[in-house]
């Protein structure tokens, strides 16, 4: 599997440093895109945040670290896009 960190990867982490655009070119033409967000926990309306939403179809990974930033403006053509998730 091919892994990508959307973004700078911290050090050590093993995998390879993609863009929010080259990120949206991979992705924009699939039939099928699996999504997982990570959250602080459960309770949205005390606090609680997503700090990191990752992808996969199956043959490669990308993980979006969501603390301190705002969201890359090409996610929202991601997740619009239709396909079977």
């Amino acid at each position: 599997m091919n892994n990508f960190y959307i973004g700078t990867p911290p050090p050590g982490l093993d995998c390879a440093a993609c863009t929010a655009e080259e990120f949206y070119e991979a992705v924009k033409n699939l039939p099928a895109l699996a999504i997982d967000t990570e959250t602080q926990g459960l309770r949205p309306f005390h606090g609680d945040r997503v700090f990191a939403i990752s992808f996969s179809d199956g043959d490669s990974a990308w993980y979006l670290d969501c603390r301190g930033s705002e969201l890359p403006p090409v996610l929202r053509a991601v997740l619009e896009a239709p396909r079977t998730w």
